[in-house]
């Protein structure tokens, strides 16, 4: 039986550049040679994921068993449809955090409702509070995995850039000041990372790819052997 294999950006391509020029591209499915259904999506939130994941599922009744390998996006994108609120009230909330993590709770149940094995990996979003059955967090964060090989200091991975899109899309809009000192520490690490040759902005590059693949392999092809 096939696996699926999903996420955004993260999980579809490698980036050594900041466009979409790039050669050579590699990605966790590519490095592991992963026998896989390629759902991965490039923009897309984790809702959007469940969305096509659904929809692939009711077009393949085969696939009603398929264990899912689930690369996860940042859940702040996705917090004015759980939440029903605006992006604009979200950023200038003090209490964004939580507002953040109700909807990480909101999204990781969704994802367990499925009735599949998942193995669930930190990517444009570490893995926080995530307690169901049927979910297996292979890895909680890429970034931090990359942080730890340069002794770079990042104390939380997450989708800072979407946080700042919405910023820039609103300049009438005052932040929060706890918002914007979470997107400047994070950018800094991430700075940090491109400087040692892991990251391209807010992506892992190719080498960033290769190594992660080489930390979760065993941990992953444990979990399948099982499924």
């Amino acid at each position: 039986m096939k696996s699926i294999y999903i996420g955004p950006s993260w999980a579809e391509r490698s980036f050594n550049t900041s466009d979409n020029t790039d050669t050579g591209i590699t990605s966790i499915a590519k490095e592991l040679g992963l026998d896989t259904v390629n759902l991965a999506k490039s923009g897309y939130t984790n809702r959007m994921l469940l969305q096509k994941l659904q929809l692939y599922l009711e077009k393949n009744p085969k696939s009603k068993d398929s264990p899912i390998i689930w690369f996860y996006s940042e859940p702040f994108t996705d917090a004015w449809w759980y939440e029903n609120c605006v992006e604009e009230k979200i950023i200038q909330s003090s209490n964004w955090l939580e507002i953040r993590a109700s909807t990480n709770k909101k999204i990781l149940k969704e994802i367990s409702n499925l009735d599949h094995p998942v193995a669930l990996i930190g990517a444009h979003s570490d893995i926080i509070d995530c307690n169901h059955s049927n979910i297996t967090v292979i890895h909680p964060s890429w970034q931090k995995f990359l942080a730890g090989t340069c002794d770079v200091k990042l104390d939380c991975g997450w989708g800072a850039e979407v946080a700042h899109r919405i910023i820039m899309n609103n300049p009438d809009v005052k932040p929060s000041y706890s918002i914007v000192d979470a997107i400047t520490d994070t950018f800094n690490s991430w700075h940090k990372l491109e400087m040692n040759h892991l990251f391209r902005i807010c992506h892992p590059n190719i080498l960033g790819n290769q190594l992660f693949a080489k930390e979760i392999k065993d941990p992953l092809f444990n979990w399948l052997k099982k499924c």
